[in-house]
């Protein structure tokens, strides 16, 4: 990568106004355009193959079964699913016309977000070209290729995918915008890049929303028509979240709600998911804190107040962030993301919306706001690129061998389902044991549980077991009834976190609090079904997340022999 790092520019635009048309200057002396090219590009096919490569084939969990469930459906189906599910709609569309072509196998379905990911440093690449200094658009470009939860949720199917690829675009657009070359068609794209996002993840209308009001505040005067189509571009996204209102409201009035308020436990998982990984963010804070000391002894020795060095340090950052405001986008772009992390985060606090994930539009800005820090110190912006660079290919490599060495799909039902299709059973019983009821429609369900039936074309009717939630009675006698009452009948139950090692609470009180928080195998031994006679049953585990599965011949005891247990 020396060849990307060595040049050591500005981070600042020639022309001291953000609605300047000169382009920054690209460095010429010390620097290699074809190794240049190959290290940016080596990073996009290295992350390309780590989305392609690493667990692609795994089995669906339980929320990419939903996704891939209406991929399964008529458009009929489809749309019915949509039109009470609490999600943006554009992702799912995108999934079930890909379905039609592709089919519904695990890569299939999996494929859109792979290819949306591994598009989104190519473009931010070729849509900075001429707009940003060569060593900064090869820096960012190399980040957003080998960014870890980029690599993840690419083998995920869910919206995250197609949310990486937004945040870059309206990122780049936002930032294109400032530059100042073509504000009106950057700020049209920067819109439709912004509907993309809405149509995709309702989160992500916070960061449209605060750069949204930045470019209102600069160029409204100066560009009145291009504001107005940015903001009528944002009424589809209106009108499918009015739509969608009542069935967010219920999911997050619901006391099973799986979001809760932000606390300062998730402050530091907000910082693990915008480095990547723990790792990556100590090794980021090491050569920022490296570069920061050396800068700053620099600037003491050489400051005029020589005798105040801590003064001259000061001085020096008033300097450069005044510079900044007044004429670096790259800087400003970083200052609108952090304003509208912060935002979100104190929406947070009052609402229970927090997920590291839903951080994913204000990652590129902040990337760029690295970038604008890095060069900032000229004494130190060498090394420290050498740095960064090295840290995010070793982060991308690690994750890679991790996750290729492991299973990551926990909540999956895809083995135990080829277990009863294989045994013939014609009627299964889908037992989710979390401890809690799930806030979605009951209709719904059968058509997730019976998801791996359907795809591998079994006629085999499914069914949602719900248990006592009222008094937490044991359900077992219910599950070996529907076993025994003829031969053909299958079980699967979901078991997590299941069983603990301490004791079982001898009263009702202590017994209801471990069901709610292990569920109900974890008061009521699962185990005694094996001894039923006339039921066979397979403990299987994916991950942390066991499964019990059981079908059976018909045995008229089996029921009395447990109430016996």
């Amino acid at each position: 990568m020396v060849s990307v790092l060595k040049v050591e520019p500005g981070n600042n635009i020639q022309n001291n106004s953000i609605d300047g048309n000169s382009v920054a200057s690209e460095p010429k002396d010390g620097i290699d355009r074809k190794f240049t090219l190959f290290c940016v590009f080596a990073a996009i096919a290295m992350g390309a193959m780590l989305r392609w490569l690493v667990n692609s084939d795994e089995a669906f969990w339980y929320d990419e079964v939903w996704t891939a469930t209406i991929a399964l459906q008529d458009w009929r189906g489809a749309l019915e699913i949509l039109g009470i599910d609490v999600n943006a709609p554009l992702y799912y569309l995108t999934v079930w016309g890909w379905g039609q072509l592709f089919g519904v196998s695990n890569v299939a379905i999996r494929a859109p977000g792979m290819i949306a990911t591994a598009a989104a440093p190519l473009m931010a690449w070729m849509l900075l070209r001429g707009r940003m200094p060569l060593h900064q658009r090869a820096l960012f470009t190399i980040i957003i290729a080998l960014w870890i939860p980029s690599l993840y949720y690419a083998e995920e199917a869910r919206s995250y995918a197609f949310t990486v690829l937004g945040s870059v675009l309206q990122t780049v657009f936002f930032f294109r915008a400032l530059r100042g070359k073509d504000e009106t068609g950057d700020i049209t794209w920067w819109a439709l890049s912004g509907l993309f996002l809405g149509l995709n993840h309702y989160t992500t209308l916070v960061m449209s929303a605060v750069q949204g009001v930045s470019l209102l505040l600069l160029f409204w005067r100066t560009r009145p028509l291009a504001i107005a189509f940015a903001g009528f571009a944002y009424t589809p996204v209106a009108a499918v979240f009015l739509s969608h209102y009542e069935a967010i409201l219920h999911i997050t009035t619901s006391q099973n709600f799986w979001l809760k308020p932000l606390s300062l436990f998730d402050l530091g998982r907000a910082l693990k998911f915008l480095a990547g990984e723990i790792y990556v963010a100590l090794l980021l804070v090491c050569i920022i804190g490296a570069a920061l000391l050396i800068d700053a002894k620099n600037a003491a020795n050489e400051g005029t107040l020589r005798r105040y060095r801590v003064t001259n340090v000061a001085l020096l950052w008033i300097a450069r962030l005044r510079n900044s405001i007044r004429s670096s986008p790259l800087f400003l772009t970083a200052l609108v993301s952090f304003l509208g992390l912060c935002l979100f985060l104190g929406i947070a606090v009052l609402r229970p919306t927090f997920m590291p994930r839903f951080l994913f539009p204000f990652a590129p800005g902040l990337f760029l706001g690295l970038i604008w820090f890095i060069d900032a110190m000229p004494s130190t912006r060498l090394c420290a690129r050498y740095a960064t660079v090295a840290v995010f290919f070793a982060g991308a490599l690690i994750w890679g061998v991790q996750s290729s060495t492991e299973i990551n799909k926990h909540l999956t039902w895809e083995h135990e389902s080829a277990i009863l299709k294989d045994a013939g059973v014609s009627e299964v019983l889908f037992f989710l044991d979390q401890g809690f009821p799930t806030p979605y429609p009951e209709f719904l369900h059968p058509k997730v549980f019976g998801f791996y039936f359907s795809r591998a074309g079994a006629d085999v009717s499914v069914r949602e077991f719900v248990p006592d939630y009222q008094g937490y009675s044991d359900p077992r006698p219910h599950l070996i009834s529907f076993l025994s009452e003829k031969p053909g009948r299958g079980l699967i139950w979901s078991i997590f976190p299941g069983p603990s090692p301490d004791p079982i609470p001898s009263d009702l009180e202590g017994k209801i609090r471990r069901i709610r928080e292990r569920g109900f195998s974890a008061v009521y031994d699962h185990t005694v079904m094996k001894d039923i006679e006339g039921v066979d049953c397979h403990a299987t585990q994916t991950g942390p997340w066991s499964k019990y599965t059981c079908y059976s011949a018909h045995d008229p005891t089996a029921q009395g022999e447990l109430r016996d247990d």
